[in-house]
This record gives structure tokens, sequence and C-alpha cells, in this order.
């Protein structure tokens, strides 16, 4: 069995840089945060960049799926100082090695070579009822976990990572039309 490489996107400092920006703040989320998972998002129609101005694309789609706004500054970066201080990335690289770890011990496998991670800030009025926090798992090879930190889901972010990541485990045993 091939070692499954994992991957931490930098959410963290792309956040701050994005929130240090004046101009330009769409192309740094298309081509530098959300490029990586260019492949996941193929694979469920959602462009890097609509061709129409205000067309369906991986703004949109963020947008709709409870992201929060990429000119939100003010509630993004006391966001990102709660994912600093508890440190959420390692938080979150220590979970998916764990997982790694568990299913190569159980014989099971994930269609990929590597799981690519994100972690993305929640809009906590749009996941008001999800308590602040979602996630997606369902294209093997890449995990988004959206998040506004607070006192109930800082401590299950384990478990929506470990979470998605099941279902990372669970599209690698049948075929499925993502698009649909």
């Amino acid at each position: 069995m091939v070692p499954i490489k994992i991957i931490i996107e930098d959410t963290i400092g792309q956040y701050e840089t994005l929130f240090s920006m004046i101009e330009n703040r769409e192309d740094y989320y298309r081509y530098s945060m959300m490029k990586p998972f260019e492949d996941m998002w193929k694979k469920m129609n959602v462009p890097l960049k609509a061709k129409q101005p205000n067309g369906y694309d991986v703004i949109m789609a963020a947008n709709m799926l409870g992201y929060l706004s990429i000119f939100d500054t003010e509630t993004g970066r006391k966001a990102l100082e709660n994912l600093k201080e508890i440190q959420a990335l390692q938080i979150a690289y220590g979970t998916l090695t764990h997982c790694v770890e568990f299913i190569k011990q159980n014989r099971l496998k994930i269609n990929a070579d590597e799981i690519r991670f994100g972690m993305y800030l929640a809009n906590q009025k749009k996941l008001e009822l999800h308590r602040g926090y979602c996630g997606f798992g369902g294209i093997p090879g890449f995990i988004q976990v959206s998040i506004f930190p607070n006192s109930y889901n800082i401590p299950r972010l384990p478990a929506v990572i470990a979470h998605e990541f099941h279902h990372n485990i669970r599209f690698s045993y049948f075929n499925w039309d993502y698009g649909t």
C-alpha cells in the first residue's frame, strides 16, 4: 500500500494576506486559496472564475456553502486569531495522520495518493444551525472544513475532520457522479 501524503494548506497565512489586501481579493482567493482544490471544484462543475461577471464560480459556491465573505475583514481577523491560538492547522495534521494510520492498519483505501486539507472561515450566521462549522470530504483526496471557532465547535474540530475523512473512504468504494 502506497503511503498517503497529507497536505495542509496554510489557509491561516493565506487569510492574513487576503485581509491585508485592498484590491484583487477575488483573484487572490481564486488563484491562491482555491487553486489547490481546482480538481475538486471541477468535479462539482464549479469553475475558479465565471465566464461572465457575477456568474457562478468558486467565490459564489463558497458563499453558498457558508464560507465567510472575503470582504468581511474584521470578523475574519478575529476568527483567525482564535484558530492560531488553538493551533487549528496542527490539530488538522494530527487528526489526518491518525486517520491515515487507522485505514492502513485496517486495510481500507482512499482512491488518492494524497489528502489535501483546507480550513476556511465560516459565516457564523449562515452556519448558525450547524453551530458555526461544517465540512466537505465527498471527493477522495480533498477535505475542506469551514469554521467560525466557538466554544462548541473547537473541541469538535478533530471529529469533523475525521468525519470528512470517512467520506473520502466511502466514496473510494463505488463510482459516483460528483456533478449531480
